[in-house]
């Protein structure tokens, strides 16, 4: 490839180990004094408010979600999984984005609604819900915490997703990808891939 004079942005692998994980994630976040663009993040049974979410750490796709109503449905919490606040409400979103040397150089966000006010987006829901592109009013807010989970990485492809919560982000995961919305969507996937092509060429 470098005989060819190809270039390619990676993410850093850091950061793609930390985001990996899902209970890695939320204590980072809470360590480094985000825990507001969080759910609530339960490390003891004791703590535990229902409706909360279950899901395994390295799970993907939604596959391994699951909205629990009560002490006696959760049961016993593997050690390979993480109990966190369900955010209520039929709305959340999945910002696409590509940061480069402490900014975000393009980004694309889509607002997702779905029918019911309990759900999982999973391979499932994910036909069922309503996708509207939207102007992203959290960047500031995104920046500084990308800057902190790769505080040493000159780039980042990602996909933010969240809910909000009183005016605020509150993070389920950064995928360290592009995500599925996006690339069903031409035009706004060439916009990205044209800006990441461009900075691979500097």
């Amino acid at each position: 490839l470098k005989k060819a004079d190809l270039k390619f942005l990676v993410n850093d692998f850091e950061g793609v180990k930390l985001l990996l994980d899902k209970r890695r994630f939320f204590e980072f976040m809470i360590e480094n004094n985000l825990e507001i663009y969080i759910p609530k993040y339960y490390k003891n049974s004791n703590e535990i408010s229902y409706p909360c979410v279950i899901k395994h750490i390295n799970g993907a796709n939604g596959d391994t979600v699951r909205i629990v109503y009560s002490k006696e449905e959760l049961g016993v919490v593997d050690k390979d999984e993480v109990v966190n606040e369900y955010v209520l409400g039929d709305t959340e979103y999945a910002m696409n984005l590509f940061y480069k040397d402490g900014n975000i150089i393009e980004e694309v966000t889509y607002k997702k609604t779905y029918s019911e006010k309990f759900y999982v987006l999973n391979r499932e829901t994910k036909y069922k819900m309503m996708d509207t592109k939207i102007i992203n009013p959290y960047l500031d807010e995104f920046k500084e915490i990308i800057r902190c989970i790769v505080p040493h990485a000159t780039e980042l492809l990602c996909c933010i997703d969240y809910k909000v919560q009183d005016n605020r982000p509150k993070i389920f995961e950064i995928n360290v990808r592009l995500g599925y919305t996006l690339a069903r969507n031409g035009d706004d996937f060439k916009k990205i891939m044209d800006k990441y092509i461009l900075e691979t060429e500097k």
